[in-house]
């Protein structure tokens, strides 16, 4: 009878456990979303592929596949989104100079900047600024330097 009981209480304990574990966020899922709310938040920080994947506890090429899965977007095409995100806002909100918020950014000059600014808005840096609208549309060129750089083009 009481090895019945031991049974029973045994097999209900881990029942609650596999069900417990089966509604809870696997924790690399967890470091990946701290990572978008970072790069979200930060982008003008440096990143770079091998020191998120590092982070999240993964391997590079698998950190890219579950980064792009979970935002639907390379991971140097959503900082880039963000860095974006970010210009246009400061342009905006601030007086900050073009030049400046470019390098702040982690660009390596205003020209690439404002080159890559038009191809993702759809204006130039300056109208941004007077305030035209322009098209809001999302670049699917990858910049090639968004990661793994520091600001001024040095690694």
């Amino acid at each position: 009878r009481t090895l019945r009981l031991r049974t029973t209480t045994l097999a209900l304990l881990l029942e609650v456990l596999a069900s417990a574990h089966s509604h809870t966020v696997p924790p690399d899922e967890s470091r990946l979303e701290a990572i978008l709310r970072e790069i979200q938040t930060a982008p003008e920080r440096t990143f770079t592929l091998d020191g998120l994947a590092r982070r999240a506890g993964m391997a590079p090429s698998h950190f890219s596949a579950r980064f792009r899965t979970l935002t639907g977007l390379p991971a140097r095409q959503f900082l880039l989104d963000c860095r974006m995100k970010t210009a246009r806002t400061l342009l905006r909100e601030s007086a900050t100079p073009v030049t400046d918020i470019a390098l702040g950014l982690g660009f390596c000059s205003s020209q690439h900047f404002a080159n890559l600014f038009k191809r993702h808005t759809g204006m130039t840096p300056l109208s941004c600024r007077k305030g035209a609208s322009g098209p809001r549309r999302a670049s699917d060129r990858d910049d090639g330097q968004s990661m793994g750089k520091t600001p001024h083009g040095k690694k």
